[in-house]
């Protein structure tokens, strides 16, 4: 009933025993509602990539559920739960090469962790950090707890060990991908 209240011109179905509702799209606000409901009822959403063929719903409806099992696996409940937000993670599932995850990811965090581990440090941390906050030092160094000095030295640290150039766009995107990779594996374990 509820869904029916949010999505006044969306159609309602059961579909392998889960709900399933079609709309044309999500508003921000009604964005809001469902994490409302997520909360009160105590469940997770999971919303598909958009689709306008209503042949491809068996698809998207798979990637709803998808939403729905990886924010299990990474420990997000009552939520609301894009299937952008795990995409990522479901290529891995189901990825099926011979060769081991870890092998994706950039040799760099492995020097950081070594790093870390024997200097009581956090400059693993601080990578994934300043990269999620897009490089920006002052939301990188709020997010930390740090002073901006101690970031611009930690990141002029991780750069002297590990050579990498944090103005290549390509190497940004690997790097994101590895930590992507290594909290996965981490979360299978």
């Amino acid at each position: 009933m509820e869904l029916k209240q949010i999505f006044t011109d969306g159609y309602i179905l059961r579909y392998k025993g889960y709900i399933a509702i079609l709309v044309a799209n999500i508003t921000p606000q009604q964005k809001e509602q469902l994490l409302q409901l997520a909360q009160r009822e105590e469940i997770i959403i999971g919303i598909s990539w958009p689709f306008s063929d209503i042949n491809q719903f068996k698809s998207h409806f798979h990637q709803a559920v998808a939403a729905v099992k990886y924010s299990q696996y990474l420990e997000k409940t009552c939520s609301v739960i894009s299937y952008t937000d795990v995409s990522y993670y479901d290529l891995l599932q189901n990825y099926s090469g011979q060769i081991p995850l870890e092998n994706f990811c950039h040799p760099a965090l492995k020097v950081l962790r070594k790093y870390d581990d024997k200097n009581n440090t956090e400059l693993y941390v601080t990578l994934r950090t300043y990269l999620e906050c897009n490089k920006n030092l002052q939301a990188t160094a709020k997010s930390l707890f740090i002073h901006r000095n101690s970031l611009a030295y930690r990141i002029a640290r991780i750069k002297e060990l590990t050579g990498i150039d944090l103005d290549n766009i390509n190497l940004i995107n690997s790097l994101l991908d590895s930590f992507r990779i290594e909290h996965y594996i981490s979360s299978l374990k």
